[in-house]
């Protein structure tokens, strides 16, 4: 994110709010932090390791919500295979979109449940997914 966005993003939101850059695996976070929020997933060359992550970041309880690209699985291979490519010629850095069921299997691995996961109008992924209270997620 450049610094124009991360400060953007700083200020619009909520008061008590705090914006962080940097890479979940070493970013850090106080052990109270109960909301994450992703909008730019299908930029991450290694998924599992940004749900392992949040899994560390968030408190027992706390929420990941994450809104990206999806879309079934016969259109997304085409997409993964050849948009994507075409488009990292040009400079834009996609790696790939998931399907909701790689999406869940993530979750599962890190130890977040997903409350709500779907499919949306134009081709969105919506993803709400908390870190179970008993301390399942480290």
């Amino acid at each position: 994110m450049s610094r124009r966005r991360s400060a953007a993003a700083s200020a619009s939101g909520p008061p008590r709010a705090t914006h962080a850059d940097g890479r979940l695996q070493t970013l850090r976070m106080p052990r109270r932090t109960k909301w994450l929020r992703g909008t730019s997933f299908h930029h991450y060359p290694n998924p599992q390791a940004f749900f392992d992550g949040v899994a560390r970041v968030l408190c027992p309880g706390g929420t990941l919500g994450l809104r990206d690209y999806t879309t079934p699985a016969p259109v997304l291979w085409p997409m993964n295979h050849t948009e994507r490519p075409l488009a990292n010629l040009v400079g834009h850095g996609d790696v790939r979109a998931y399907t909701l069921d790689e999406v869940r299997a993530f979750c599962e691995a890190s130890g977040l449940v997903p409350v709500k996961l779907e499919a949306q109008k134009k081709f969105r992924l919506h993803l709400v997914a908390r870190k179970p209270t008993g301390g399942a997620a480290t």
